[in-house]
């Protein structure tokens, strides 16, 4: 899957951009308390 459209499934489920790293972002969805790491 490519990374667009891994972000593009994130957002679709309730996930945001907690932070911009150099080289992962962090997404979480509070609902669920999920965090994980998008390279």
């Amino acid at each position: 899957m490519k990374r667009n459209k891994l972000i593009q499934h994130l957002n679709k489920h309730s996930c945001y951009l907690r932070r911009h790293g150099a080289k992962h972002d962090i997404y979480i969805n509070e609902a669920k308390g999920i965090t994980t790491c998008v390279p």
